[in-house]
């Protein structure tokens, strides 16, 4: 067509200056309106109708892959209907240039309106809060995070009312090209901790439009510095207290944010709404006074602003949203469905796979390649925030933009000249086929191959020696459905899963065929653990239990119902006679598989226990969590015998543990993207392995004699490494 885009070479940044007159789809750009990191926006008029509109336009072409990954997601936007949510009219693709075609906002942003460093009064923020809190809530509803609440993407209509913008952009990643530190900072003062790691959910929203309520009553941010310190503050430090900023903010207002910004998810408020009704019931007959230097600095930031459009001194409380411009309540769940019958099965992902070999000793050899160099600190935690999720629209597919996959190199027979086997920490192998972070790895019984879940939705079987993908299976798959955990049953025959979508499942290791579907659980699947020699699944839920199941049928055999928060992990002691359960709780609790009856309650641990590992002679068991510290004790009697915290060594979070076959050491997986081997009778650091650009989740040691560990990451990847 006339006045149509030309076409530069795929994946690079276009010519933005050049677009001016252009015409994307039925809109002919007029005016350039706002420039962010990975965007353009523009004013657009219809060619036919002459009615205006915005259009976000990205600054790549994308890949034939990623054309349908845009199209598929913003179709979802686009299906986003609600007073408060900017709507999307359209979207296409130009000559592979992406973009949006959005209801135009003539009054600019709340961040334009009122800028950094101005203090609002409630009655200015009560009707924001609850216009975004049920916009976002309403999202939420239709299974759609938003990851990136701001006051930049929280625009005005003509009835100055909150319309929510960029639903979903937050985690495009562009590799074609570098990001600048301002631009990730901004995203990055508004993220909650869990997100930073590589797992968004809808709580996520929640704690940013926390950071955004501290800013609109303090002025500032609650976090300052760089963009590596503002995540670890995000992490681990609590916000400084609003009475000390601004010492009229009552403790009812300031006890609202501390609970939207709670570290744990859980922790948070139930829902947007019930946020928004505790800030307003907190505010009632509240009354802000500025102090004279307040007043003069805020009329000197507002002096261009309209007199009707300016904070005001005096707060009174807001009245209400009309119930018509509420979101409805999410759906109440559907009754609990124990089984599914063991014909439902899907279809193999891969229609020729070989059949995995029945256990034996393990024919790996050491084995030798190059490390990947590390990215720098804010690039890697770029990667780990936004690159974790994977399924949000346009994507940059990470798969087809990584160089070629490194190869395990088997070195010759040895001889008195060969070349000696790898040192401990060389890198044998980096598996690169996930798009999304991996959070679970598993080995198969004879350490010949390995099954990895992830944010992608997806899990895959692989031949470790050669990085030879068998097949993937999508019994998960679903926007946001993560797979959080997989277990290799013991004879080898068949695998477990756990995720986001609240199943948990068994299917075929050979083939990748489900077996079994289970629906006993109200809440996303966090832990699943075969039992030894045994047909039994244990698993552990964000809905507090821990249940046991048939893996051939899908009986309920028992559920625990001791913990009183989310249960993080599930294990088996080796002769299959108790379970240790770890939760946000705080505790590790240990109990009979038999009976369920308890046997003993760790209760060590200051924070949420992420991860519980017996050693292989059952006589102990490792723990770790939120407060940094990895605890070994007895499991019959609870009585502690070693811990490991407090150090330099242990600066941040713990994600996961694992003993090595022969019990002597002990692998730890942490958010800081290392993994520590630990000498188990002492508690003496071996050895740091630092070669993952982000948190890592998730750590195995091979069987059967432990020479080499895997690694998943939020990275994408999983590396095999030699550990011994």
């Amino acid at each position: 067509m006339p006045g149509d885009l030309k076409s530069p070479m795929k994946g690079s940044k276009l010519p933005m200056n050049e677009l001016l007159g252009k015409r994307l789809g039925n809109y002919r750009l007029v005016q350039l309106i706002g420039r962010g990191g990975f965007a353009e926006v523009y004013q657009g008029e219809h060619v036919h109708l002459g009615t205006k509109a915005a259009l976000k336009v990205l600054q790549t072409q994308l890949e034939e892959k990623e054309q349908e990954h845009f199209l598929q997601e913003a179709r979802i936007i686009a299906r986003l209907i609600h007073p408060h949510i900017v709507r999307v009219l359209d979207f296409g693709l130009e000559d592979a240039i992406p973009f949006l075609v959005m209801d135009y906002a003539p009054h600019g942003s709340l961040r334009k309106r009122y800028p950094r460093g101005t203090r609002l009064p409630h009655r200015k923020i009560l009707p924001f809060l609850q216009q975004a809190a049920s916009a976002l809530d309403y999202a939420h509803s239709q299974q759609v995070i938003h990851r990136d609440v701001k006051p930049e993407n929280m625009l005005l209509n003509q009835q100055d009312e909150i319309m929510l913008s960029d639903f979903g952009i937050a985690t495009i990643v562009k590799s074609t090209r570098g990001t600048s530190v301002e631009e990730v900072v901004g995203t990055a003062a508004y993220m909650a901790p869990e997100q930073i790691q590589g797992r968004p959910q809808p709580a996520s929203d929640q704690y940013a439009l926390g950071i955004v309520l501290y800013e609109w009553l303090s002025g500032e941010a609650p976090f300052q510095g760089s963009f590596t310190e503002i995540c670890s503050q995000h992490l681990h430090a609590a916000p400084p207290p609003l009475h000390e900023k601004q010492p009229s903010i009552s403790r009812e207002i300031e006890a609202v944010v501390e609970q939207a910004l709670a570290k744990e998810p859980q922790q948070r408020f139930a829902s947007l709404q019930t946020l928004a009704d505790a800030f307003a019931r907190a505010s009632e007959d509240e009354t802000i006074v500025l102090t004279e230097e307040d007043a003069d600095a805020t009329m000197r930031r507002t002096s261009s602003i309209p007199p009707t459009e300016r904070a005001e001194p005096i707060a009174k409380t807001a009245p209400a949203l009309p119930a018509t411009q509420r979101a409805e309540p999410a759906q109440a769940a559907e009754p609990v469905t124990r089984t599914e019958p063991a014909t439902l099965r899907a279809e193999p992902a891969h229609t020729e796979v070989p059949e995995l070999p029945a256990p034996q000793p393990s024919s790996a050899k050491p084995l030798d390649l190059s490390r990947r160099s590390l990215l720098l600190a804010a690039g890697a935690l770029l990667v780990g925030a936004a690159g974790a999720s994977g399924l949000t629209w346009a994507i940059v597919s990470q798969e087809q933009r990584r160089a070629p996959a490194e190869k395990f190199v088997t070195p010759p027979s040895p001889t008195p000249s060969s070349t000696p086997a790898p040192s401990k920490g060389t890198t044998l192998y980096t598996y690169q086929q996930h798009s999304g972070a991996v959070y679970t790895l598993c080995w198969s019984p004879n350490g010949q191959y390995l099954v990895s879940g992830s944010a992608d939705t997806t899990a895959r079987v692989w031949r470790a020696e050669k990085g030879e993908t068998l097949y993937t299976y999508q019994g998960h798959a679903g926007l946001l459905n993560a797979v959080l955990s997989v277990s290799w049953a013991t004879n080898g025959q068949w695998i477990a899963s756990g995720g986001d979508d609240m199943t948990a499942q068994v299917w075929e290791a050979a083939t990748g065929n489900r077996l079994t579907l289970y629906r006993g659980h109200q809440a996303r699947v966090l832990s699943v653990a075969c039992a030894p020699h045994s047909s039994t699944v244990a698993s552990g839920s964000a809905d507090q239990s821990v249940q046991l199941w048939d893996a051939s049928s899908g009986d309920q055999a028992g559920t625990y119902q001791g913990h009183s928060d989310i249960v993080y992990a599930v294990a088996w002691s080796p002769d299959g006679s108790l379970l240790a359960s770890a939760s946000a709780d705080k505790t590790i609790q240990v109990w009979e598989a038999a009976t369920r009856h308890p046997v003993t309650q760790y209760k060590r641990h200051n924070g949420a226990v992420y991860t519980v590992a017996w050693s292989p002679d059952g006589q102990y068991l490792a723990s770790g969590g939120f407060d940094k510290s990895i605890q070994i004790w007895e499991p019959r009697t609870g009585k502690p015998l070693l811990s490991m915290t407090g150090t330099s060594e242990l600066s941040t979070e713990i994600s996961a543990l694992a003993w090595s076959p022969d019990g002597k050491r002990i692998a730890s997986a942490s958010t800081d993207t290392t993994v520590r081997i630990w000498d188990a009778a002492s508690g003496e650091l071996l050895y740091t392995y630092s070669e993952h650009s982000s948190p890592v989740y998730t750590v195995a040691w091979m069987p059967p004699d432990g020479a080499y560990l895997a690694s998943g990451s939020a990275d994408q990847t999983v590396k095999i490494w030699q550990a011994m």
